[in-house]
């Protein structure tokens, strides 16, 4: 989050979040947030969160729009945070300041804890497909409601858009990297089973696992119109890219990944073969987020940029795999 928009924020809209969800007395705390602030309270000790997201960072249409499609989720059976509504029955609420406003918005808190077992637990790593896939297969469905705004495409997100502001003369070459890769990235042919809106970060930062390992999702504000490898590739991505051994540890977490995930939808071989494009992608746009929100003294900026700035300059792909025999591996594996 900018400086600019952090000077913004103030107590009294606290007190209009009070006015417009019903929440138990003095349970109103603050938990954090990278691009937005977010609470959480509790209305019948069942917990719920609460955000405030600058209009630089997404608009009122545009959360509108993201609730829409999780509702949509919802009701389709996905495991996903429940939308909450207003007193007046709205996802959002909109709070003028003197530069933009802030667009208030709730839903129920996941339950379960945060896991740090993707790459030792098998059912874990099964479900995580699982839940990837069901999202796709339901997406597959959704047509935005009345008076809702079709969602944004991913070239489209801000933080694309406004790369070359976040850039100096010392990673300028990011930007050529950056339009190298969406480019390739367009090329691809699309179909109804492989792009349509999608969450586009399914990290374990995003979901909590109950005690049968089951997932829920949450926080889908960066949600696209985009391929949904781009799930799979992020889903990879965070799992192991702080990992020393990377290369060694991502074979199995991904085979397990693409059964759980070929349960619910198919991912064909051609499409699959791309994902090192999406891997560069995400690389190169997690080096941009961190170079908007954070100083280069933030430790985990420091140690992300030590590990890819140079693979960057260098061309070098994210992980070391033969991406055919994988996927071979997995459909035979699969069968048996």
């Amino acid at each position: 989050m900018e400086p600019q928009v952090k000077a913004l924020f103030n107590e009294s809209m606290l007190e209009i979040a009070k006015t417009l969800y019903p929440m138990d007395e003095g349970s109103l705390k603050l938990l954090g947030g990278f691009e937005s602030f977010v609470y959480e309270y509790t209305l019948n000790q069942q917990a719920h969160i609460l955000k405030f997201t600058h209009s630089s960072h997404r608009t009122r249409d545009q959360i509108d729009s993201e609730f829409d499609f999780v509702n949509h989720l919802y009701q389709q059976g996905a495991r996903v945070s429940k939308p909450v509504t207003t007193r007046h029955g709205n996802y959002t609420h909109r709070i003028p300041v003197d530069m933009g406003y802030f667009t208030l918005s709730s839903t129920e808190k996941a339950e379960g804890i945060r896991t740090k077992d993707l790459l030792t637990n098998p059912t874990l790593m099964d479900n995580y497909g699982q839940t990837i896939g069901a999202f796709h297969r339901s997406t597959m469905t959704y047509q935005p409601s009345f008076n809702i705004d079709r969602r944004f495409t991913w070239y489209e997100d801000p933080l694309i858009v406004d790369a070359r502001k976040y850039l100096d003369d010392t990673d300028l070459f990011i930007l050529g990297e950056l339009n190298s890769v969406i480019e390739a990235i367009k090329q691809i042919p699309m179909s109804l089973d492989n792009y349509g809106l999608i969450h586009t970060d399914i990290h374990a930062g995003n979901f909590l696992v109950d005690q049968n390992q089951n997932l829920t999702v949450f926080d889908f504000d960066d949600s696209a119109y985009f391929y949904f490898l781009s799930d799979i590739a992020i889903a990879i991505f965070y799992t192991v890219f702080f990992n020393p051994n990377r290369h060694e540890v991502s074979k199995p977490f991904i085979k397990a990944l693409l059964k759980g995930y070929m349960k619910q939808h198919t991912l064909k071989k051609s499409d699959f073969l791309r994902i090192e494009l999406f891997f560069k992608l995400r690389t190169l746009i997690l080096y941009l987020a961190l170079k908007r929100s954070t100083q280069p003294t933030d430790p985990f900026t420091q140690k992300y940029n030590s590990i890819y700035f140079e693979d960057l300059k260098q061309h070098k792909p994210f992980l070391n795999l033969d991406y055919d025999v994988l996927y071979e591996e997995v459909q035979k594996e699969s069968m048996v």
